[in-house]
């Protein structure tokens, strides 16, 4: 009797699977996608109906995957059942109506099996509830195709006639539905910087002398000059500054939400120094091996059998007192679509994984941030002290000094480097009606910053914002 056929997109994606289902299956892999619009001409019948337009896209089977359909069409005559277990996302669905089409698949038929990690336990699930294609994606994914389409090979000539040293061939520009709009973003931002006007303002401080040594910055009143802030601060000659009040109360700081495509892409730029590409072409060796959930996901929801393990992980290393089971649902982006799970490790247990150095420190990354969104917030102690000088001035200044201690870490006991970061703004001990000595006094104009540029990670940010793109976009 012939094995079921699997169809996958990627080698090591097939590679794994067949290791996890022990040979019972016959797996093979498109290798992507098997057709596509031709790259030469337009290849879309655009047909006016009333006030409606249809478009109709002519695909071809792609020059380099012909020797691969045909193996796969051989595979198909050999076998009795079929299934397309492509990403469950719109280009996973198209991929797998486009295999149908060149196999001569029924895509009306139970041929289709979707799952958000390559476990054993999924992929069981999975071939237990084959659906039929998902048309809806499917048409969502042609619409996106045939804009692409238009948008380019409409504008991008343009480009090429207003910058004719950059025409076609290799570097050439070109248009696009999300890039062209983040190309605006970009200009737009530049457009600020160069239209920015710093207005300074005067600021003042005082190095109090103590263990350790601290500053206070001139709450009030504020000078309207570098010669009236001058004239006050004279007055300080000859004074100290009295605590005036204190005032001490707790600040929580909470975990993050577990990863989607476009947080764990800022992340890992701000953590790892990681470009997008770097980090999606990381992502993707991670979940093809099993070890994490799909990446190009929007969603922050965690499964219920998820969230037990994380629980039981957190418990056994920190203690049951530091688990708080946290639903993020709530917290939706712009036309955010939660078919998908967050990203998160495949097995929580599994604190460190991967075969190179880049997957070991994006799993890693990954592992921390799945773990500390169900545990319980950081706990500080924020100190405002305020002081005026002793005997008083005219007017009477006013200086601030802010510090707070870590009290109870909570997630941050993931992260190390982090807790002793957060406790170096800390005051010495004090009370109502203590008296400081000053050690010098400074004052200066202060200019704010421009509006910063884009990097890549705040790009995205700004365009998931603005609800532009999806997670296969970015």
């Amino acid at each position: 009797m012939s094995k079921p056929l699997l169809i996958v997109e990627s080698p090591t994606k097939a590679q794994t699977i067949r290791r996890l289902l022990g040979g019972e299956y016959e797996v093979v892999a498109s290798q992507g996608h098997v057709r596509d619009l031709p790259e030469k001409g337009l290849a879309i019948r655009v047909e006016k109906e009333g006030d409606r337009y249809r478009f109709f896209p002519t695909y071809q089977v792609l020059a380099k995957k012909r020797a691969i359909v045909d193996k796969i069409k051989e595979l198909v005559r050999g076998t009795d059942r079929v299934f397309l277990a492509t990403d469950e996302d719109r280009e996973g669905e198209a991929i797998a109506w486009h295999l149908c089409e060149v196999l001569g698949i029924d895509g009306h038929a139970s041929v289709r099996i979707a799952f958000h990690e390559i476990t054993k336990r999924a992929l069981q699930e999975a071939l237990k509830n084959p659906r039929p294609i998902n048309f809806h994606l499917v048409n969502a994914q042609q619409a996106r195709r045939i804009l692409d389409r238009l948008v380019g090979y409409q504008i991008s000539p343009l480009l090429w006639r207003a910058f004719p040293m950059r025409g076609k061939g290799k570097g050439a520009l070109s248009a696009g539905r999300v890039q062209s709009v983040a190309l605006r973003l970009i200009v737009e931002r530049e457009r600020e910087i160069a239209n920015f006007k710093p207005t300074p303002t005067l600021v003042a401080e005082a190095y109090l002398i103590a263990k350790p040594e601290f500053r206070a910055t001139l709450l009030k009143p504020i000078p309207s000059s570098m010669e009236e802030g001058q004239q006050w601060l004279r007055q300080l000659l000859g004074r100290s500054l009295r605590v005036v009040s204190l005032q001490k109360k707790p600040r929580r700081r909470g975990p993050s939400a577990p990863f989607t495509t476009s947080t764990l892409q800022q992340e890992a730029q701000r953590r790892l120094g990681f470009s997008i590409a770097r980090t999606m072409r990381t992502a993707q060796s991670l979940y093809e091996k099993g070890l994490i959930t799909y990446m190009r996901t929007d969603s922050v929801h965690l499964a219920p059998e998820a969230i037990s393990t994380i629980h039981q992980v957190i418990e056994e290393r920190f203690g049951a007192q530091i688990v708080v089971a946290r639903s993020w649902e709530e917290k939706k982006a712009l036309h955010a679509q939660e078919a998908h799970e967050a990203i998160r490790p495949t097995d929580p247990h599994v604190e460190e994984a991967g075969d190179t150095p880049d997957e070991k420190k994006l799993y890693t990354l990954i592992w921390r941030r799945t773990l500390a969104s169900q545990m319980a917030d950081a706990i500080y102690e924020e100190t405002i002290a305020h002081f005026q000088p002793e005997p008083s001035t005219e007017p009477l200044l006013t200086f601030e000094a802010k510090g707070r201690i870590l009290v109870q870490p909570g997630f941050l006991m993931l992260y190390g480097y982090a807790a002793k970061d957060e406790e170096e703004a800390t005051l010495p001990p004090m009370r109502e009606g203590d008296i400081f000595a000053w050690q010098k006094v400074c004052l200066w104009e202060k200019y704010p910053a421009p509006p910063p540029r884009y990097t890549e990670g705040t790009l995205v940010r700004e365009l998931e914002e603005r609800g532009i793109g999806r997670p296969s976009t970015y």
